[in-house]
């Protein structure tokens, strides 16, 4: 077993300019990468099966990412959470010690800088 097996990510963006790339670029590097595109259908991901990591947009159609974020760290303590956002002004009113969000990464997010907030958040 390689240090990354059964690292699993689930990935929350409703865009499928970010997804696709975002997943491909994590698969690469050996993690299991589920996405959802709607909060509800994440929630529903975090109650079939325990994730290392979320990785969420903090504005999705139906529920807002932080939202998300709580729901899944009530049920899984020891989740890693990074929120992603376009909107810079939302990450610096974001309280991440309350949530236990370990970063903020501002759109556009380089591979690089994904790859090094995942490694250093999940180890």
């Amino acid at each position: 077993m390689t240090a990354l097996e059964g690292r699993r990510i689930l990935l929350i963006d409703d865009d499928e300019t970010i997804i696709a790339p975002f997943q491909l670029i994590l698969q690469k590097e050996g993690y299991q990468v589920d996405t959802a595109s709607t909060g509800r259908q994440a929630l529903e991901k975090a109650g079939e099966a325990e994730y290392q990591m979320v990785i969420s947009d903090i504005k999705l159609p139906d529920v807002q990412g932080i939202e998300v974020a709580k729901k899944i760290r009530e049920q899984y303590k020891d989740t890693r959470l990074i929120i992603i956002t376009g909107f810079p002004n939302l990450a610096d009113s974001i309280e991440t010690i309350d949530l236990g969000i370990d970063e903020i990464l501002i759109k556009p997010i380089k591979p690089d800088e994904l790859l090094r907030a995942v490694k250093e958040s999940i180890q």
